[in-house]
């Protein structure tokens, strides 16, 4: 499972996509993280922001955090829970410097949607 930051435009009943190309998947959990990384307590995992000058204050936060403390974008190993009969579950794990990378895109996103006078969606 995953979930794609996208730029979404407001209509009558709701939010669509733009005709933009760009967009941001990530994994559910590692959503998770983001998403509380920037301070967003326990996030559905869809939703949109309006607010882009407050989101791009907290992308600059923790980038700028990671920058002095690389060690919060510390990678994560592959887990294997259960299996032998059982659900087996993996968790990939992250990349040393993830975050930082993601946030980066992220902030990319949140640029072109200012420009754009869109909001920021994901699902």
């Amino acid at each position: 499972m995953s979930i794609t930051f996208s730029l979404v435009r407001k209509i009558e009943n709701g939010w669509a996509l733009t005709a933009h190309s760009l967009d941001l998947n990530v994994s559910n959990s590692n959503f998770t993280a983001l998403m509380d990384l920037l301070g967003y307590d326990d996030p559905d995992y869809c939703g949109t922001i309006e607010d882009l000058q407050n989101l791009r204050s907290r992308i600059d936060f923790v980038l700028d955090s990671i920058r002095a403390l690389p060690a919060l974008d510390e990678g994560k190993p592959v887990e294997h829970y259960g299996g032998r009969k059982g659900v087996t579950i993996i968790d990939c794990g992250r990349a040393d410097g993830y975050f930082a990378h993601r946030l980066s895109e992220l902030r990319e996103l949140v640029e072109l949607a200012e420009k754009s006078s869109v909001a920021i969606g994901w699902a």
